[in-house]
């Protein structure tokens, strides 16, 4: 599995009609009493984040129970215990894997994996990074031909994509060394980035009151040995320490890949001074 597992669970999207007989609706509703211990959605929490981790993890949920009686849920993050239960019963009724429990092998998700210590874990063996993709635009307002997409591959030991970056158009075709590797995937750990969706890693965000319109976005991806991908974005805002690792990717390539000439001194300020807060507090 590769970058574009995105496309490929659109492309599973349905628009038929299903007809649905009395006997599986009934067999349905009689197991589908453990919706209550899904989280509820609230507005305030659906824009809660200015960096999204696993963006198409935000799956709204909703039940209408008799007399009208409504309520939502929203599963983003984390699968509440019982979804690959709940995908086998819509499987059942409907006739197929409506909420693709079969590709979940391909997302960094706490069905089939483990988070401790700052590292990913499989069946109680530690994940590495096989591949990083980072893309970098501007609204199509501002600037079309300014962007970046570039994909770190650390089993051919290259850094392949495209550069534009004011006057430099640039296709980057880059021999990385053992010593490289080593350098970024440190600087992955000592950035924690793992933990970007972390509130408390996005105190830097919260900070200021600037506000952009427009303006740009960033998407970085990881994509571990076992083929899964761990996905984080924003718009016009960052991790705390997303300048670190930037600078990092920086030093170790002559290229300002991640772009930190478009974070404003003042904001660099912000993230630079909660990014080591947060730093040495997870490092104790």
């Amino acid at each position: 599995m590769s970058f574009n597992l995105f496309e490929k669970l659109y492309s599973k999207v349905s628009f038929e009609t299903y007809e649905l007989s009395e006997e599986k609706i009934n067999e349905f509703i009689k197991k589908f009493d453990f919706i209550e211990s899904f989280p509820i959605y609230t507005e305030e929490k659906m824009y809660d984040n200015y960096v999204s981790l696993r963006e198409f993890f935000n799956i709204y949920v909703t039940s209408y129970h008799p007399y009208g009686k409504k309520r939502e849920y929203l599963i983003e993050e984390n699968f509440p215990e019982q979804w690959s239960y709940f995908g086998e019963l819509i499987e059942d009724l409907i006739g197929f894997d409506v909420l693709n429990i079969k590709d979940l092998k391909y997302l960094t998700s706490n069905i089939n994996h483990d988070f401790k210590d700052n590292r990913f874990y499989k069946n109680d063996v530690e994940l590495g990074i096989a591949k990083i993709k980072f893309k970098h635009y501007y609204s199509h307002i501002i600037n079309d031909n300014d962007y970046v997409d570039v994909i770190f591959d650390f089993k051919e030991k290259t850094i392949k994509g495209v550069f534009n970056y004011n006057n430099l158009r640039k296709n980057l075709n880059l021999e990385l060394s053992n010593h490289q590797i080593l350098y970024i995937w440190e600087s992955i750990s000592s950035n924690k980035i793992f933990n970007w969706n972390d509130k408390d890693c996005q105190k830097g965000a919260y900070s200021h009151n600037y506000i952009t319109l427009d303006g740009y976005g960033w998407r970085l991806d990881l994509q571990f040995d076992d083929n899964s991908i761990l996905s984080f974005s924003g718009s016009n805002e960052h991790p705390d320490t997303y300048p670190f690792f930037a600078m990092d990717i920086l030093n170790i390539t002559g290229y300002d890949i991640l772009r930190l000439d478009c974070i404003s001194y003042e904001k660099l300020k912000f993230y630079k001074k909660y990014g080591c807060e947060y730093i040495l507090k997870n490092n104790k």
